[in-house]
């Protein structure tokens, strides 16, 4: 059995068939700060849909600090860059928790502060995909 970051990787030829849909689950369990990437590198061949969540650990407050994509210890540059590398045409999402977390009823925000941070996150994430993509060579005319 191979258990790197805490996941038991027998479990991932097990776990395909079903379709994983996701590198980045919002759920700490079950295992909460594993590698990203490493994670990520087990389920590539997999992955039809990112959930992108960006953030870093704050050992101060043991929480994550959310961040805008790229800007955290998540590996999103590094993991698009792979994806679109790769050939990946499926879709990303975001679950900016930089404003509010919805499933918090503690943190709240204005609607306005809302809206802005979803776009906001909506517009960095973009920067990052148009960071990954290969660069396009000019045609030569023969």
């Amino acid at each position: 059995m191979l258990r790197r970051s805490g996941l038991d990787w027998s479990l991932v030829g097990e776990l395909a068939p079903l379709r994983i849909r996701s590198i980045g689950r919002s759920k700490g369990k079950p295992w909460p700060k594993q590698d990203a990437f490493e994670f990520y590198q087990h389920l590539k061949p997999h992955t039809i849909h990112v959930h992108i969540k960006d953030a870093r650990w704050n050992a101060a407050k043991n929480a994550a600090d959310y961040a805008f994509p790229g800007e955290g210890d998540g590996y999103v540059r590094e993991t698009i860059k792979d994806l679109l590398a790769s050939g990946y045409d499926g879709a990303f999402s975001i679950e900016p928790h930089v404003a509010v977390v919805f499933h918090d009823a503690a943190v709240q925000a204005p609607a306005e502060q809302q809206f802005k941070s979803y776009v906001d996150y909506g517009r960095a994430l973009e920067k990052v995909i148009a960071e990954g993509q290969p660069p396009v060579l000019p045609s030569r005319a023969g």
